[in-house]
């Protein structure tokens, strides 16, 4: 059963390649900034295996490139050193003069340095990827036709939008309602994200010389320290808003709360198992466990299908919630 498998992957592997036509090497940026040296190790081998035509490079503090060997994995670029006056304590001066608080600093920075790969990137794209995300099969990230892909997902955050509307002139609004541009994985066209760039300079009237700055006086002084702004869900919006017919969009198969169901560091034959019924998965340091053992033993593994297992586990843990909800319990976050 597993040499089958491993055929099916390999054939679905030049499938993906040959469809796309598209072999051309990509630049693969990953901020990162706590992850363990085999977490690196584990990311690197799946990209290299699952899309092999990406480039790794890791933005990341020099402390940290130091501290675990980071250049041995990728090439490393000092975070730092990315773009003019863009760093985690300009940052942070910023949002702690608007509301007198930072901690939602580093996860804007991280969302900011994205964006501004841009201005030296030299190819016609480029790929951002979460640390923790995991691709467990080979992935194109263009279509048949040759265009790129949005992962397409179901999310609403109001917020976002909140902030959206006031970064541009003419206003940019949600362009495709039952759509989310929010992922862990987007490949990025160059020009486009440097016109966005350019257009939060000219056409936002929010204070600020740079785009990060705008956008961080953009953001309500109740969402700062929350989460308050998306460049994933802003760039997606904005370029089918501006550039309707530059990308196509498509639904992958991705589990970003993989860390409930096989833990933050799970076997390979877990991985094996997930890989059945899922493209992408992260493993995010925040979840919680609740099934990491259970999905350790063989027999759950060899009988049952992970999108199954998936589902039910859901279904329970959102009625388990309104239980608790309606007994006023739900405030100690149990789940």
């Amino acid at each position: 059963m597993e040499t089958e498998f491993r055929y099916i992957r390999i054939l679905e592997f030049w499938k993906v390649r040959l469809i796309a036509g598209l072999n051309i090497e990509m630049n693969v940026y990953i901020p990162i900034f706590d992850s363990q040296e085999h977490e690196v190790e584990r990311l690197v081998k799946y990209i290299n295996i699952n899309f092999p035509e990406g480039h790794v490079i890791f933005l990341a503090p020099i402390s940290y490139i130091e501290k675990v060997n980071l250049d041995k994995y990728g090439e490393c670029i000092d975070e730092d050193t990315l773009y003019d006056q863009l760093n985690i304590e300009n940052v942070k001066k910023i949002i702690k003069e608007r509301i007198g608080k930072d901690g939602r600093a580093g996860w804007y920075f991280q969302q900011f340095l994205k964006m501004s790969i841009c201005v030296f990137e030299k190819n016609d794209f480029y790929v951002v990827w979460d640390s923790d995300t995991i691709p467990l099969r080979p992935v194109s990230f263009f279509d048949e036709s040759g265009y790129p892909i949005f992962i397409g997902k179901r999310e609403y955050h109001k917020p976002y939008f909140d902030t959206l509307y006031k970064l541009f002139c003419p206003p940019v609004i949600r362009t495709i309602k039952e759509i989310s541009f929010i992922s862990e994985v987007m490949i990025i066209k160059t020009s486009i994200m440097k016109n966005l760039i350019c257009s939060i300079n000219n056409e936002c009237i929010s204070p600020g010389k740079d785009f990060f700055e705008k956008i961080i006086h953009s953001i309500s002084e109740s969402e700062l320290n929350e989460c308050g702004f998306s460049e994933f869900e802003t760039y997606g919006n904005y370029t089918t808003s501006r550039y309707p017919n530059e990308y196509k969009i498509k639904k992958f198969k991705t589990l970003r709360t993989a860390a409930e169901i096989v833990g933050g560091d799970p076997s390979q034959k877990q991985l094996e198992w997930l890989s059945k019924d899922f493209e992408f998965i992260s493993l995010e340091r925040s979840a919680r466990p609740y099934l990491r053992f259970l999905t350790k033993n063989k027999i759950i593994i060899n009988n049952f299908k992970a999108i199954s297992v998936v589902r039910l586990f859901n279904r329970i843990k959102n009625k388990l919630k309104k239980i608790l909800n309606k007994r006023g319990l739900i405030e100690y976050d149990w789940l």
